[in-house]
């Protein structure tokens, strides 16, 4: 026990062979010992359990403890020697009650109904009102009691309570079953007058089973032909766009390996006119230091020439400087000479001596201006012999400067001409690799303009691929729409559910009653998806119209729902169909112009307005005359307001007093 009423905590009792006695003092909890073993029996009964409602028997809380959600009672049954009629040899019984009210019940901890409760509890004949438990008084009341209730004492004492507890359960199943024949009577008497038209409906259904199965087997030989051809052409295509592929891979590692090349002949023509810029350079100060040294060397040549010519008149002059000294030197001695003379002369004439001292004279004089000849010779020929000497220095050094400048202009002469060589040696190599450039030029031309071919090649495939795509999509949408026909009819055929009594009498006609009948407006043609409600709408009455061919077809049909007293329906014929089409095609392409026009002139309504319903018909194309008739000037529109937009718009037109134009305005506009 644990939770109900004063067992807070859970306990547990055991019962052994012979009498066990619970004492002790009043409000203890004996008395919910009883109860607990009442209640885990199956009493129902709160009165019997000295309570009010559910919840009573749930430990509320006290002492220190709080109140707990549920009541929870297990009694345990030893049933080793099969005094219980199951195979189990422990039994245990369990209820547990929330305080939502909610009860369950279990055996041996699987959840079972209390009716299973009870009937074991019957069979081991302990029930709750077995008087397994004895309250106080009872046995006073049992003497007491009337003899029809003294007779259920003794019945339970006997054990034939699970017996009458099966029969009670039988006696109600009988009922039960009573008044589902009277039920079944009552149906099969309503079945019974419609079973010929059942019959002929499943003669009907039958015909058109084999119909369909040979509908079947003809739409999926026709899609495996299909599928097999667009098969074997996505095969193809795939083949051929893997090796366009493959083609296309191999073409761009070309490029991309004629590229690299490309590069590298650039990088290297690049490097060469680099190299042939800087040789150019280089040959162009080589060129400019030859002509600075040959510009050096010619006013060196220039300047030794004029020291030459300017030494030879140095020699010239000492030459004619010696001679003048030499004159001189001669004439000193001749003065010498004389003055020796004159010396003999005075020493013999004394008369001479005026004379010859005046020849002194002069000829001292004389020796003056030839010794200051002498002085000034010597001073211009020590001048010449210095000047000379320094010419020579700056002759030697001269020389030597241009030795120099000879072996420089020598060593540049050499490196020019490595220059240059090398530079033809590039310029080779730069036509070598203008031409390799040129090869490469071609094959990148060649490789782009095979590229461009399997580009279009390429193109060509998937156009192709596109329009297999295209028409397997358009045969999978036609196989859709045909078995959304063929489902639609199907279900049409075995139900006619939506039909009025007329035209489920004219669909259900026994053959050659009707003739020329083609079928009711909904199976003549499907509405696209999204829009079934809004063609509802449009068609409205014509939902129930039955289609024939002909005039004549149409009288036949009332006839015979006259004969047969079957109802009213809405007959059309599809006889005239086509001169009406004709007449009518310049009116439907003139409204379809002006509702252009005037949808130009309104932005507002772009992309909300969907056109002429009858346009949106999914039909055979002899059916569409008979739709743009049901439809004639019903516009397809998005929402409400555009709706009321179109309409005003179109209310507020002004029409010329020339006279009324052969148009099918919208006269009704139907909201998706």
């Amino acid at each position: 026990m644990l939770g109900f009423k004063s067992f807070a905590i859970k306990t547990s009792l055991e019962f052994s062979t012979g009498i066990t006695a619970v004492v002790g003092p009043n409000g203890a909890g004996k008395s919910n010992v009883a109860d607990a073993m009442r209640w885990v029996l199956g009493e129902q009964s709160m009165r019997q359990l000295r309570g009010k409602r559910s919840d009573d028997i749930i430990f509320a809380g006290g002492h220190g403890k709080a109140a707990l959600g549920l009541a929870e009672v297990s009694l345990t049954l030893d049933n080793s020697t099969g005094w219980v009629p199951s195979e189990y040899s422990e039994i245990t019984v369990t209820r547990r009650s929330y305080r939502s009210g909610e009860n369950e019940y279990l055996i041996n901890k699987q959840k079972v109904r209390l009716k299973d409760v009870v009937l074991l509890l019957a069979q081991a004949r302990i029930g709750h009102d077995s008087y397994t438990v004895v309250g106080q008084g009872l046995i006073d009341a049992a003497l007491s009691l009337r003899a029809e209730e003294r007779r259920g004492l003794f019945e339970d004492a006997a054990g034939i309570r699970p017996f009458q507890v099966q029969r009670a359960d039988a006696e109600n199943r009988l009922r039960q079953t009573e008044q589902n024949l009277d039920r079944l009577r009552d149906i099969v008497g309503e079945i019974e007058p419609r079973l010929a038209p059942l019959k002929e409906q499943a003669r009907r259904a039958v015909e058109f089973k084999q119909l369909n199965a040979e509908l079947q087997e003809v739409l999926f030989t026709w899609y495996t032909l299909q599928w097999r051809r667009l098969h074997t052409a996505k095969e193809r295509a795939e083949v051929a766009e893997q090796e366009q592929a493959r083609q296309v891979q191999e073409l761009e590692l070309a490029i991309q390996s004629a590229e690299v090349q490309g590069k590298n002949l650039r990088d290297r023509r690049q490097q060469a006119l680099t190299r042939i810029a800087e040789c150019r350079k280089a040959s162009d100060e080589a060129n400019d230091l030859v002509q600075k040294i040959e510009r050096d060397l010619a006013v060196s040549e220039e300047r030794i020439v004029g020291l030459a010519r300017q030494h030879g008149d140095q020699q010239q002059e000492e030459r004619r400087l010696r001679e003048q000294l030499i004159v001189l030197q001669q004439r000193i001695i001749d003065h010498e000479e004389q003055c020796d003379l004159a010396d003999e002369a005075v020493d013999t004439s004394a008369a001479s001596v005026a004379a010859l001292e005046q020849q002194v004279v002069r000829v001292q004089k004389d020796y003056e201006a030839d010794e200051r000849h002498l002085r000034n010779a010597q001073n211009d020929f020590f001048q010449v012999q210095a000047r000379l000497g320094s010419s020579q220095t700056d002759l030697g050094r001269q020389q030597k400067q241009l030795g120099e400048r000879n072996r420089t202009l020598a060593a540049r002469r050499d490196s020019i001409a490595q220059s240059q060589q090398t530079m033809r040696s590039l310029e080779t190599r730069l036509v070598e690799e203008r031409s390799r450039l040129d090869t490469a030029r071609k094959e990148e031309q060649q490789i782009a303009q095979r590229k461009q071919a399997l580009g279009r090649a390429i193109a060509d495939v998937q156009q192709e691929l596109e329009r297999l795509k295209s028409a397997v999509s358009d045969a999978e949408r036609q196989r859709r729409v045909v078995a959304d026909r063929l489902n639609m009819l199907k279900n049409w055929r075995q139900s006619l559910s939506g039909y009025t009594d007329g035209v489920r009498a004219l669909l259900r006609a026994p053959t050659g009653k009707v003739t020329g009948l083609v079928g009711p407006v909904p199976q003549l043609g499907v509405a696209p998806s999204g829009l079934e409600i809004a063609m509802e709408a449009a068609l409205g009455p014509y939902l129930q119209a039955v289609i024939v061919l002909t005039r004549d077809d149409a009288q036949n049909c009332l006839q015979y729902l006259q004969s047969a007293k079957s109802g009213k329906a809405m007959v059309a014929w599809m006889e005239g169909e086509k001169e009406e089409e004709k007449g009518g095609s310049e009116s439907t392409r003139a409204a379809e112009d002006m509702l252009n026009c005037f949808l130009e002139g309104m932005p507002s309504l772009a992309g909300r307005v969907i056109g002429f319903a009858w346009r949106s018909m999914q039909c055979d194309s002899s059916y569409l005359p008979l739709f743009r008739r049901m439809l004639r000037g019903v516009v397809l529109i998005t929402d409400i307001e555009a709706a009321r937009e179109l309409v005003t718009g179109v209310l507020s037109l002004e029409v010329s007093d020339a006279g009324k134009l052969p148009i099918e305005m919208p006269a009704r506009v139907v909201d998706l």
